[in-house]
């Protein structure tokens, strides 16, 4: 059904119209269509022009043709979200969105910890990092915002979600996902644990959302509590919903995806109804590949080649478009990094630390596509040097009750660095110790250290060695 219409003349006499052609050329009067405008629908391509006449002038004249071509665009697919019924020419747009079905609970839990959030009644969180872009009915987002009613959403909004199962398709929750959704409290932390993390790889990231009896309002602890995953999978664009129980209060519970205002995903028999479930799973699977992938790929098989006391030689395979890599090293041991950029994929990095422990990770550079996540990180330890004085390292008496006399023969050096380490790698005793004619002795007070095993840590010229020591 369309109209066509003209503007309206208000002098007396005025009389209209309507007529139609399908060539454009011979014309013939409509019966009935007499007014301004005109209500119709058609099966063939038609021409409609209205002739506008005054009765006291004897006047007429034409007004400009109409050409309608019977054509309406849409999507045709009636499998599609947004199928179009009236549609009659299918212009491309059919949207599938996921594929809802059942997975395995058992399989698809993911156990934590993860970084707790402390959200009141009807609270929603500030942004929360995914840690790697997710796409959402093809839109790309890397923060999520979680409430404390059961929901989690890419949107930004801060509607709480309170005190019922939203219905779904819902205008006021764009990008959301409902997986308990009903009147929860948390207490800020009081009661039950909301917690999030990500775990993998980059290029195989989860995000997981993890509620673990939070129970409904107003609590306390233990009053229908609802213990829910929820799981975004970076290389699949997958999302899971993983239950381990949601006990229901009797009212209204919410599980599913939405969109907008127009298009939703239900869980069947879960749009704003009372449900409970245990130890299930439930998929939600693209129709298409996801559409946040960097165009610029991280490098991949990271590799340690060659490794000495003080060099790393490292190498990964090359990124097709790649002018060059940017390589991070990490010395764990100190907390300093340094980042260097090559055109090559093979590099020996000089200047390291023996017994220190160091990551490493690499990312390739993509004119004009920018720079790409991370590889995955690859971590060793440069070994000590073990000198000629090695053997002549005496300790004792070991285990004792602080107090330690350190020997050491043999040694071509004038100086021997001595270091004890806790076992979180500080340092908590340091002295620099002459050395006479090849040989020391040395006290070392310990006395007001904890009970625990210590490593003492010697260094004379070129060598080093170390040893561990108990203070009972």
């Amino acid at each position: 059904m369309f109209s066509v219409s003209v503007d309206v003349e208000s002098a007396v006499g005025i009389s209209y119209q309507w007529q139609s052609s399908l060539d454009g050329v011979t014309y013939s009067d409509i019966v009935g269509a007499t007014g301004s405008s005109y209500s119709t629908s058609i099966v063939d391509p038609t021409y409609f022009q209205c002739l506008v006449s005054c009765s006291a002038s004897g006047e007429s004249t034409l007004s400009d043709a109409v050409f309608v071509d019977n054509v309406c665009p849409g999507c045709t697919d009636p499998a599609a979200l947004n199928y179009f019924d009236e549609a009659n020419e299918d212009d491309g747009s059919c949207f599938y969105g996921y594929t809802i079905s059942e997975c395995s609970y058992v399989d698809s839990y993911i156990p934590g910890p993860g970084t707790e959030i402390c959200l009141g009644d009807d609270a929603v969180s500030a942004a929360l990092p995914i840690g790697f872009t997710f796409s959402f009915y093809g839109e790309c987002y890397d923060n999520v915002y979680i409430g404390s009613n059961g929901y989690l959403n890419f949107s930004g909004t801060t509607l709480s979600a309170c005190c019922s199962g939203q219905i779904l398709p819902n205008a006021s929750y764009p990008a959301s996902i409902f997986f308990a959704q009903e009147d929860l409290d948390p207490a800020s932390c009081a009661d039950g644990t909301i917690s999030y993390w990500t775990i993998g790889d980059p290029g195989n990231r989860t995000f997981i959302a993890d509620f673990t009896d939070v129970p409904h309002y107003p609590g306390p602890e233990g009053t229908f509590p609802v213990s829910t995953q929820v799981q975004l999978f970076e290389a699949t664009g997958e999302i899971k919903i993983v239950t381990t129980e949601m006990n229901s209060d009797g009212g209204n519970h919410t599980m599913g995806l939405n969109l907008d205002g127009t298009i939703a995903q239900p869980v069947e028999g879960r749009n704003s109804t009372n449900w409970s479930a245990f130890e299930e799973c439930i998929s939600f699977m693209p129709s298409t590949e996801p559409a946040c992938a960097p165009v610029c790929p991280a490098p991949s098989t990271p590799t340690l080649d060659v490794l000495t006391s003080t060099t790393a030689t490292l190498s990964w395979d090359p990124v097709d478009g790649a002018s060059k890599y940017v390589l991070a090293i990490r010395n764990n041991t100190t907390g300093v990094r340094e980042t260097r950029q090559f055109n090559v994929t093979e590099i020996t990095f000089p200047s390291l630390t023996p017994g220190h422990n160091y990551t490493f990770r690499v990312k390739a550079v993509c004119f004009p596509d920018g720079i790409s996540e991370p590889s995955t990180a690859v971590d060793f330890t440069t070994p000590l040097r073990s000198g000629l004085f090695q053997e002549g390292v005496q300790i004792y008496p070991n285990p004792s009750d602080g107090n330690f006399r350190v020997q050491v023969d043999g040694c071509d050096c004038s100086t021997v660095d001595l270091m004890v380490y806790n076992t979180l790698g500080q340092v908590v005793y340091a002295d620099i110790i002459p050395v006479d004619q090849g040989s020391i002795v040395y006290n070392v007070n310990l006395s007001k250290m904890a009970p625990g095993t210590y490593t003492l840590r010697l260094v004379g010229g070129a060598d080093i060695t170390t040893h561990q020591i108990v203070v009972e």
